[in-house]
């Protein structure tokens, strides 16, 4: 006499075993890029600050972050020494 394997129950939502090729969400903090100037005087209260080129125009980028939060404090930081930084999500 053969045994007999029960099926299993079928699940409602299928398992996905393959990786997630979402692009992860940066939020990024910039000040608008204005010329030489503003550049020099971002690097002035960060020393690594350089400018990127985005879609819609030339920034001057501080910082690069998953967490908003994190991106908010540093622009929040940023501003309480007079620069005009933001977080900015392309």
């Amino acid at each position: 006499i053969r045994d007999r394997v029960a099926p299993l129950p079928r699940s409602s939502t299928p398992a996905s075993t393959a990786p997630s090729t979402a692009a992860p969400v940066y939020f990024y903090v910039v000040m608008d890029f204005s010329g030489d100037r503003s550049l020099e005087r971002a690097r002035q209260v960060v020393g690594d600050a350089f400018l990127r080129n985005f879609s819609d125009g030339a920034k001057i980028q501080f910082g690069r972050f998953v967490d908003r939060e994190r991106a908010i404090a540093l622009a929040r930081d940023l501003q309480s020494q007079g620069v005009s930084a933001r977080v900015y999500q392309p």
